[in-house]
């Protein structure tokens, strides 16, 4: 879920942040495949969305 979120993550702006802030409370106790994952989604959406 974490990869479509980020390859996709353009196309869905508001529910990619929310799973962000989800996996953000969680990410210390993670694989660490998950943790390069939510690194990944937090940097394209941080260049894509950079508004908010």
């Amino acid at each position: 879920i974490l990869w479509l979120m980020g390859e996709y993550c353009e196309h869905v702006p508001k529910i990619a942040p929310d799973v962000l802030r989800k996996m953000a409370k969680s990410f210390t106790n993670e694989e660490d495949i998950v943790k390069l994952q939510t690194v990944n989604l937090a940097a394209k959406l941080y260049l894509t969305n950079s508004k908010q």
